[in-house]
């Protein structure tokens, strides 16, 4: 292809262009964002333990059947970092309600509790209705 160069008043000769090879877009991994998602829905369960450790769970198996032979992506890295951090919390709260309540039947204990109990009865009580 030869074209015309007006400053110095001569034809050039360019070579012809070869096409760049595009390469494919990479592929969306549905089951490494839904990891995420649902890894985000453990954390922010963290009032109701059970939920927590089964959202947990489930973030955790996606992210692991996400890699599918490829190293993890982004969203699957995230997700199974969130969802280990869910069950390491779903796990730790479970063992506090069971420290607390063992402590509830404890003898030396108990009368701390009852004194709790009482004093929350008695705030209740004199609360203004409406």
């Amino acid at each position: 292809m030869e074209n015309y160069d007006n400053q110095n008043n001569n034809w050039q000769s360019t070579p012809p262009q070869q096409p760049v090879p595009q390469q494919p877009a990479p592929q969306k991994n549905n089951m490494a964002l839904a990891s995420m998602i649902v890894s985000i829905f453990g954390l922010l369960s963290c009032c109701f333990p059970p939920l927590q450790f089964t959202l947990g769970m489930a973030a955790l198996l996606l992210a692991i059947f996400s890699k599918k032979g490829k190293p993890f992506s982004g969203f699957a890295i995230a997700g199974l970092i969130m969802s280990i951090l869910s069950l390491i919390i779903s796990i730790a709260m479970i063992a506090y309600v069971a420290f607390a309540f063992s402590l509830m039947k404890d003898p030396q204990y108990a009368p701390l509790f009852n004194e709790i109990i009482e004093m929350y009865e008695t705030m209740y009580e004199t609360m203004p209705t409406n």
